[in-house]
């Protein structure tokens, strides 16, 4: 019962109250639903690049979800074979990513093209920092504690 009289404290009747409660469930019951509709669209979105080791070299590695394993991956306009169903990756020898891409791209951009439905999504992934940028030889670093 004090519960009861805490939440009709600020309604200015029982009718209000009940309007209020009504409300707060239908705004529960929306909010739920469209963090369950939009759960898998936000998963899709989900590409990762980092740095792997590939032998001698270094690769870039690319992971990504598509939501069927015949739908097609393309990569800074290049289709790409990929490992997986639905969860993929690639490793990308950063020879090629260098001649795929712009001096100083901080991006990468993959397509997803479903073959069924001819539609395509696209998304630019970040790359790890300064992959592509210019590489500077130091001599000596100097380092001091304060």
């Amino acid at each position: 019962m004090d519960r009861m009289r805490v939440s009709t404290r600020n309604c200015l009747g029982a009718s209000a109250c009940q309007a209020q409660r009504v409300f707060r469930s239908a705004f529960a019951v929306l909010a739920i639903s469209a963090g369950l509709v939009a759960s898998p669209a936000l998963a899709a979105d989900k590409h990762k690049t980092r740095l792997v080791d590939c032998g001698i070299d270094s690769c870039l590695q690319v992971t990504g979800y598509r939501s069927a394993p015949d739908t097609r991956v393309v990569i800074n306009g290049r289709r790409v074979d990929v490992e997986g169903e639905t969860s993929w990756k690639l490793r990308l020898p950063l020879d090629t990513l260098r001649a795929w891409a712009k001096p100083n791209d901080r991006s990468i951009e993959i397509v997803l093209e479903d073959p069924v439905t001819n539609r395509s999504k696209s998304a630019e992934v970040a790359l790890p920092i300064g992959l592509l940028g210019d590489q500077t030889m130091l001599d000596s670093i100097v380092v001091t504690a304060r």
